[in-house]
């Protein structure tokens, strides 16, 4: 469920700077007075709407992880299930190419906010972006687009290939284009698959 907020009230102008300072400073650029100089605002004023950095750096990371979560349900409704997996997956590039600093903070950053540990939290669902990429290689298991096992591991497998792509492509592993990477991404899901 993605929140709303109010960018014009006091909460609003700090949560619109943090997130800027996160996009231009990355996740180590977060603090307490980078964002209240951000806001315009004085660090007194953050205070009075979080009680500390973590709690700051915890309501970024929802709304993070809601921006995560809108790019990676935004498939086109009606695909069979093997193409909705893989349109899935390129918008999960999309979103760690278009967001780089979000996509560190919620997926590489050790922060220790909110994050699953397997086997349990996945196979209970907790995540729910995780939980949608269960849900379709359920789908593709049924279809017969993948062949049968844990959809736990499964989805795993599919989730730690396109993070590892990822990480080879934010360390310049590929040829510096965006399109040299999801080219190489799609033929590699297919392969896996």
């Amino acid at each position: 469920m993605l929140t709303l907020v109010n960018h014009e009230s006091s909460e609003g102008r700090i949560l619109a700077a943090a997130q800027r300072v996160l996009r231009r400073e990355g996740a180590g650029g977060l603090t307490m007075r980078a964002v209240a100089t951000e806001a315009g605002l004085t660090a007194t004023a953050i205070y009075r709407h979080y009680q500390d950095k973590a709690a700051l750096l915890k309501r970024i990371i929802r709304e993070e992880y809601n921006l995560f979560l809108s790019y990676v349900t935004a498939v086109k409704p009606g695909l069979g299930p093997g193409d909705q997996l893989r349109a899935t997956c390129d918008r999960y590039v999309d979103f760690a190419i278009e967001h780089p600093q979000s996509y560190q903070l919620l997926f590489v950053e050790p922060h220790g906010i909110s994050i699953d540990r397997y086997p349990k939290d996945f196979q209970t669902g907790r995540s729910r972006g995780f939980g949608q990429l269960r849900t379709l290689v359920v789908a593709c298991m049924e279809a017969g687009a993948i062949r049968d096992g844990d959809p736990t591991d499964v989805a795993l497998d599919i989730y730690a290939h396109l993070h590892g792509l990822v990480m080879l492509h934010s360390a310049g592993r590929f040829d510096g284009r965006h399109a040299v990477m999801r080219t190489f991404v799609r033929r590699s899901i297919a392969r896996l698959l």
